[in-house]
C-alpha cells in the first residue's frame, strides 16, 4: 500500500509558494501602472503643445492681413493734416486752413480736402485760375453796407459776432444780387447758405480806391475782389457761438464741373476742436 499512501500524500499536501513570487508580481503591476501613467502624461503634454502652437498661429493670422484685405482700425496710425502753406502749388490732399482769427485758430482746426491744380493763398485761401476760382474761410469782424462806396459804411454796431446779424448784413449789401438765405449744416454746425452775384456791369474805377470791399476780418484785413462778373456761395455757420464764413467763388458762366468741384471742397470741410 505504500504507493497509494504516497499518491494520497502528494495529492493532499499544501504547495508552498515561492517567497519572491508575490514581490515579482507587485513589481510587475507597478511597472505597468507607471507605464500607463507616463503614456497619459505624454499625450496630455502633446495636446497642450499643439494647442499653444495653434493659438499663436491664429493670433499671427489675425495681426498680419494680406494686401487688400483691409486693416485693423486700432493698428492704423492716424495722420495729421498739414497746414496750408502761404503760397505756391498745393499737392492733392487734406490741409488745415486758417480762419484769419488767432483765437479761433488756436481752438479749432478747419480741414479741407483739395484736388489737383490749386494754389495756396496766405494760408486761408485756396485758388485756381489766378483767383477766379476760390475757396476760403474767415471770421468776419464787420461788414460794409456798400462794397463799392465802402468808406464810412461799416455796420454800427459791428455784426461780426452775431450769426443772424451777419447773415442779414451779407444778404443786403448794396450792388449785389443775393438769394434768400436757407438753412444749412456744414461740418455738423448749423447756419445759413446764400448765393451772391457781383454784376459784370460794375466798374471798379468808380469805387472808393478802386476796391470792391465786402468785409473786414477780425484782424482788420479786408476781403475784396479784383473781379466783377463773379458768383459767390457763402456758408455762414455758428461754431459754438462764433460765426464762421466759408466762401466759394467762381466767374459767371463757369462750367457745372467747376462749380461742383468747388462746392465739393466746401462740403469736405471738417471743423474740430483742438
Amino acid at each position: 500500500m505504500p504507493e497509494i499512501q504516497e499518491v494520497f500524500r502528494m495529492a493532499t499536501q499544501k504547495v508552498r509558494p515561492d517567497p519572491e513570487a508575490l514581490d515579482r508580481q507587485h513589481r510587475g503591476q507597478r511597472r505597468r501602472v507607471a507605464t500607463k501613467r507616463a503614456t497619459v502624461y505624454v499625450l496630455v503634454l502633446v495636446l497642450l503643445v499643439a494647442g499653444v502652437v495653434i493659438g499663436i498661429s491664429t493670433l499671427r493670422s489675425d495681426d498680419v492681413q494680406p494686401a487688400g484685405s483691409g486693416s485693423n482700425p486700432s493698428t492704423v496710425p492716424s495722420s495729421t493734416p498739414e497746414q496750408l502753406s502761404s503760397g505756391g502749388d498745393v499737392e492733392p490732399g487734406t490741409y488745415v486752413v486758417s480762419a484769419i482769427d488767432p483765437d479761433f485758430d488756436v481752438s479749432y482746426a478747419i480741414t479741407v480736402t483739395v484736388p489737383s491744380g490749386y494754389q495756396a493763398f496766405d494760408g486761408w485761401g485756396i485758388m485756381q485760375d489766378s483767383g477766379r476760382q476760390w475757396v476760403s474761410a474767415s471770421i468776419v469782424g464787420n461788414v460794409y453796407a456798400d462794397p463799392c462806396r465802402w468808406k464810412g459804411t461799416l455796420s454800427h454796431p459791428t455784426v461780426g459776432g452775431n450769426t443772424e446779424a451777419l447773415v442779414a448784413a451779407l444778404a443786403n449789401q448794396q450792388g449785389l444780387h443775393a438769394s434768400t438765405p436757407t438753412d444749412v449744416t456744414l461740418a455738423g454746425f448749423a447756419g445759413k447758405r446764400m448765393g451772391r452775384t457781383v454784376p459784370a456791369s460794375i466798374s471798379l474805377a468808380d469805387c472808393d480806391d478802386a476796391q470792391f470791399r465786402f468785409w473786414l476780418d477780425t484782424g482788420g484785413g479786408e476781403r475784396n475782389t479784383p473781379f466783377t462778373g463773379e458768383h459767390q456761395e457763402l456758408w455762414i455757420v455758428d461754431v459754438d457761438g462764433v460765426p464762421l464764413v466759408i466762401e466759394a467763388a467762381w466767374p459767371l458762366g463757369a462750367s457745372s464741373q467747376v462749380q461742383a468741384e468747388l462746392t465739393q471742397m466746401v462740403e469736405s470741410i471738417r471743423i474740430d476742436p483742438k
